[in-house]
């Protein structure tokens, strides 16, 4: 039996457009699997004003997540640099994720400059620091930490708690 030319040519369009729509949609942009940028704007004791930039990398393939632009679903490894008045903190960690936010536990060292809050300009702690960040169209942050000054000069090192409530993630 003979299939009209016509016939043939329905088949194969409707064939072609069942395989398009069975199609995995497209990937990701190279890159965006394995990197987050964080951002955060607040205030802090003892940095005053301060802005925060860093990285979040996934510790292995992550999975899909409502927020996953600034969220990741997977813990990963987290690595920041915050810059305010009072001086500066860098810092390194591990970031669990939840639900709708992420809770980040972080080793740090902070230098006091400038004008810092309530506190000798100068000096160097280190410390550690655990954040919780909230997902939405306004991602909020919240941080607290203990810092212990590093080789005080008169032998008596200096305790501070860190404080730091923002805008960001």
């Amino acid at each position: 039996m003979r299939m009209p030319f016509a016939l043939l040519c329905t088949i194969g369009l409707l064939h072609s457009g069942f395989s398009h729509a069975e199609e995995s949609p497209p990937a990701k942009e190279k890159g965006a699997d394995w990197l987050i940028p964080s951002l955060s704007l607040g205030i802090s004791y003892p940095l005053v004003v301060s802005a925060s930039i860093g990285a979040i990398v996934p510790l292995g393939r992550p999975a899909a997540h409502p927020y996953y632009d600034i969220i990741p679903s997977i813990p990963a490894v987290r690595i920041d640099e915050e810059i305010g008045l009072g001086g500066t903190t860098t810092s390194v960690g591990l970031v669990l994720p939840r639900e709708n936010g992420m809770l980040s536990l972080k080793k740090a060292r902070l230098r006091t400059w400038l004008m810092p809050w309530n506190i000798e300009a100068g000096k160097i702690f280190d410390g550690t620091v655990v954040e919780f960040a909230v997902a939405g169209h306004i991602p909020a942050k919240l941080g607290l930490g203990r810092f212990s000054e590093v080789d005080p000069p008169d032998g008596a090192a200096i305790s501070l708690t860190y404080i730091f409530l923002g805008l960001g993630w």
